[in-house]
């Protein structure tokens, strides 16, 4: 029914278009990235600086973060990882966490 709903449909777009744009500040202002890749999609490649994607990712996952390794696709290495966009509370608790990580 909700896909029926060409408003809710909007207003999903455009509140998803939004959180995509708090990510993308965000992630670029992390000293954790070289590299963060503008896209349409609902998703961000990211290239690490100094630590790797497997490294990353056991970091987070005491917060219960999920990162995607890239370092299977072609042309990617153990540098890069996929953070999606989520809804606003999910990337205000990833805000945090880089933050934390970063003052270790």
């Amino acid at each position: 029914l909700a896909l029926k709903d060409t408003n809710f449909k909007q207003l999903a777009k455009n509140q998803n278009n939004q959180n995509g744009i708090l990510l993308e500040k965000i992630l670029k202002n992390s000293n954790l990235f070289e590299k963060v890749y503008s896209t349409n999609a609902n998703y961000f490649l990211i290239k690490l600086k100094t630590i790797k994607a497997f490294e990353f990712q056991e970091k987070l996952k005491p917060y219960k973060i999920m990162i995607r390794n890239c370092s299977n696709f072609d042309f990617l290495d153990e540098q890069y990882i996929r953070i999606a966009v989520k809804d606003i509370k999910s990337i205000e608790v990833l805000q945090t966490v880089l933050k934390e990580i970063t003052n270790e």
